[in-house]
């Protein structure tokens, strides 16, 4: 009956009325959750630090070098932001390229689980190999 209030109050019906109306008014009500709270679990591009967990992997690039890959756990998305058309929204993303200083002393993380600590960037360069990359600040093996 709480929740039937609520969502009686939200609609503008009466609480007398509100029972006639209860299925469509929860429908709309819990419809409404899942949808606000994935937009909160989107990272943002910088300058906001970012912290995301997967496992370190190294690809080839077109040069025949190795790059950096984060293999992300699950599927994330990034916020546009203020600057859509320079960081562009962008969902489903399962790897990340790492921007690493020394990437080098990384390989012997090749292959488990990490945690990066770093700003995303949208890719603007036909050499980056993601649509997002991530500008590593902190490589460490992850504790969860």
């Amino acid at each position: 009956m709480f929740l039937a209030n609520i969502a009686a109050r939200a609609m503008g019906i009466e609480a007398g009325n509100s029972m006639k109306r209860l299925p469509w008014a929860l429908l709309l009500f819990t419809c409404a959750i899942p949808i606000g709270s994935q937009a909160a679990d989107c990272y943002k591009y910088e300058p906001e630090k970012s912290h995301v967990p997967g496992t370190l992997a190294s690809r080839s690039d077109a040069s025949g070098g190795d790059a950096l890959m984060l293999v992300v756990d699950e599927p994330l998305c990034v916020d546009g932001g203020e600057d859509a058309e320079l960081n562009k929204p962008e969902a489903g993303l399962k790897e990340l390229q790492v921007l690493y200083k020394d990437p080098h002393r990384m390989k012997v993380l090749i292959g488990k689980k990490v945690q990066i600590d770093g700003w995303l960037f949208h890719k603007d360069s036909e050499e980056h190999l993601t649509e997002v990359l991530i500008d590593a600040k902190k490589i460490k093996p992850a504790s969860y």
